[in-house]
């Protein structure tokens, strides 16, 4: 039992086992090792007996990409803390993501992930990554560094164990971890039993399919921020009770409080919070009020008249529909104080958990009382008769530019969520397609294609501008009145001239997502049948799938990587066998019979292959023809750099992912196990992997209008 009361364990420790490996196989030289036995023993101190912290590690000797075993699963559930020690292998792991993923998810249930203002995730950066590359559910803590860099730059190595630096990082790490096991220990010692309205709360957090998505994806969390004044010391406490309250529930709150001194100063902080933000929640006191309307000066600091005028810029900007400020008080008499603008929007009380659960509902899209949804046609209502299938979800295609990924996604999965089917690039797209010709596939075979427009889509350059053009050429083949493109503008912004003879739907208004929902519906009610995306999921998968490699003689050390990794999916039969290639081997007129009967082909890509005359001649020329037809998954696995983006290759998704070739990477075996994983996962995938030629199986004639 850990120290923590209720845990098994106190710290769970996640890592790549490549960072506890040795050139000479010595135990005695892991530096994973040592760590956890420094960690152990300092922690142990603190709590004033050794032993008394009780630290998880998996030190088994895991390869390839094995079970996500029992034993892993039941020391994250049974812990209080994480620490994941951070480095290039730690990132391209998968059993060091589902660890991480695993506590983040499991966290929300037992505490929250925030205690006090302390974190229960430990980021311990032991190469110096930068944070772009962090994962999304770090949050916004800053990490403990355990490594050697001198400046910010380079990925360094870790700090050696045996020296001042190590113990004096290690040191503010255990400071850390013991205070946030401190925190926790005491809040279950003084928790008396759940209250009904708190396991309202936790049925909500359990059952909301939207939070459960956002939990799981933290870089599409919904985004709050709180503006409120600094009446007193209680008063920030009281904010600041509320904003970990709502960032434990799996919501990104943001308060200044949270911040020291932004580098871009506060106005602009506010701004970009603002900007941002899903929901601006606005804590009403009546300092609050007089500061808003200007009738009292501050004695200290300009915020919240700063915040103030922001929020009627906003307010007008949206034409005065409020979507996005909330007024919330924390108790009755403050109501009085809701500033003018906001008095007819609906508040929210903070002094009790009834207010809280409605405010969260409303967050995060769960009435209390559910509307169904009216016919949109004269028909009655009927069962379907015995032997008939349910309608095929309509489908949508979401034209978009990268910078408003971040809003596409949290649009695809309210979108899926209301048993719409819609295409997005980055869930759809798998290696190895050709990817503009899918694209342009899925716009071809959709019923209606949202065109996402912002202020950075309709003023710069990229491919969502070609998409758009090609929306448009087939909107003109459509019959007259056929409600096919619908613009749908996600924040303030202008409607390029060649969009607006269509009507367009603003998603950031009141009732935007509810206008969208209906004009999809009624382009249902009108679509007779609605085939699947004739995407390479319209091709029945195998059990398993027969692979050819092929690969240049220098390159034979590559392929004998990729062949030990590749075995692992042959025992779980995911793949069935393999044929290889050696391309120097063959005469410029010969056709293996293994390239056309297989279902993927590998092409391990380098200088030497491509100066093959049989590789440019015969195979890839062939191999492109089958992978157009849609017979064969074609994926090139880049081993060296080389010039092949100037070859047909380069309309492919290529392996390892990243862009960076195998040997450009630190670790050989982490590129190869990245490769395995994706080729694993897209092998998987329903619907992915044709049946070899000659095969037995009939697959059944798809309908005409597919």
């Amino acid at each position: 039992m850990g120290w923590v009361p209720g845990f098994e364990y106190d710290v769970f420790l996640s890592y790549a086992r490549v960072d506890n490996a040795t050139a000479d196989g010595n135990p005695a030289q892991e530096w994973v090792t040592h760590f956890h036995r420094h960690l152990e023993i300092a922690l142990s101190k603190k709590a004033g007996r050794l032993g008394a912290i009780s630290i998880w590690r998996d030190s088994r000797a895991i390869v390839g990409n094995g079970l996500f075993d029992q034993m892993i699963e039941q020391a994250i559930q049974n812990s209080a803390v994480f620490v994941a020690l951070v480095s290039n292998g730690f990132l391209i792991s998968e059993y060091c993501s589902r660890e991480l993923r695993a506590f983040f998810a499991k966290a929300q249930t037992d505490g929250g992930l925030v205690v006090g203002d302390r974190y229960r995730i430990f980021n311990v950066q032991i190469n110096q990554i930068p944070p772009p590359r962090w994962p999304p559910e770090f949050g916004r803590t800053s990490g403990f560094t355990f490594h050697d860099a001198q400046e910010d730059k380079g990925e360094a190595e870790p700090t050696d164990a045996s020296s001042d630096l190590f113990r004096l990082q290690m040191r503010q790490l255990v400071a850390a971890i013991y205070d946030t096991l401190a925190r926790i220990r005491e809040h279950r010692a003084n928790s008396g039993a759940t209250s009904q309205t708190s396991a309202s709360l936790s049925s909500l957090l359990a059952t909301s399919g939207a939070n459960q998505d956002r939990v799981a994806k933290q870089d599409t969390a919904l985004r709050v921020f709180i503006s409120y004044s600094h009446d007193s010391p209680a008063q920030e406490k009281r904010v600041l009770e509320f904003a970990n309250r709502l960032r434990a529930d799996g919501i990104d709150a943001s308060i200044d409080q949270y911040e020291q001194t932004p580098a871009e100063g506060w106005p602009l902080w506010v701004e970009k919070q603002m900007q941002a933000a899903d929901f601006i929640l606005i804590v009403c006191t009546d300092k609050y009020r007089r500061l808003l309307e200007g009738s009292d000066r501050p004695k200290a600091g300009l915020g919240a008249l700063w915040e103030g005028s922001l929020l009627y810029q906003h307010l007008y900007n949206a034409g005065s529909l409020n979507a996005r400020f909330i007024p919330v008080v924390f108790d009755r008499a403050a109501t009085e104080s809701i500033p003018v603008p906001f008095r007819g929007s609906t508040w929210y009380r903070l002094d009790d958990d009834a207010g809280y659960v409605n405010l969260f509902r409303r967050l995060t899209s769960q009435p209390s009382v559910l509307k169904s949804q009216p016919r949109l046609v004269s028909e009655p209502t009927t069962t379907l008769e015995a032997g008939t299938s349910p309608p095929t979800p309509l489908r949508v295609f979401l034209c978009h530019s990268s910078r408003d990924k971040a809003a596409v996604r949290l649009l695809y999965r309210r979108l899926l969520s209301a048993g719409i089917a819609p295409w997005l690039d980055e869930e759809n797209l798998v290696p190895g397609q050709l990817w503009e010709a899918e694209i342009r596939n899925a716009v071809r075979a959709s019923d209606v294609v949202l065109i996402c427009l912002s202020r950075d889509s309709v003023t710069k350059e990229g491919y969502a501008q070609k998409e758009i053009r090609f929306a448009l050429d087939v909107a003109d083949e459509k019959p007259e009145g056929t409600s096919y493109l619908i613009p749908l503008r996600l924040e303030e912004c202008q409607v390029p001239e060649r969009l607006r003879r269509w009507q367009w739907v603003d998603f950031f208004a009141e009732g935007g997502y509810d206008k969208l929902v209906k004009a999809l519906m009624l382009r249902g009610a009108a679509s007779p049948a609605l085939p699947q995306f004739p995407a390479s999921r319209d091709i029945r998968a195998s059990n398993s799938t027969r692979v050819f490699v092929s690969y240049a003689r220098a390159d034979e050390s590559y392929f004998r990587a990729l062949e030990r990794h590749l075995t692992l999916l042959q025992h779980q039969r995911v793949i069935e066998s393999w044929s290889v290639r050696v391309v120097e081997e063959y005469r410029a007129d010969e056709v293996d019979e293994h390239l056309e009967r297989a279902g993927l082909i590998l092409l391990l890509v380098s200088p030497e292959y491509l100066a093959a005359e049989y590789c440019y001649s015969v195979e890839m020329q062939r191999a492109m023809e089958r992978h157009q037809l849609r017979e064969v998954r074609v994926i090139p696995i880049i081993v060296r750099p080389s010039a092949w983006s100037l070859t047909p290759l380069s309309d492919l998704r290529s392996l390892p992912t990243g862009n960076l070739a195998i040997s450009e990477w630190p670790s050989r075996d982490a590129a190869f196990l990245n490769i395995t994983r994706e080729i694993g996962q897209a092998a998987q995938q329903s619907g992915q992997w044709p049946e070899p030629p000659g095969s037995e199986t009939i697959v059944p004639p798809r309908s005409p209008s597919a």
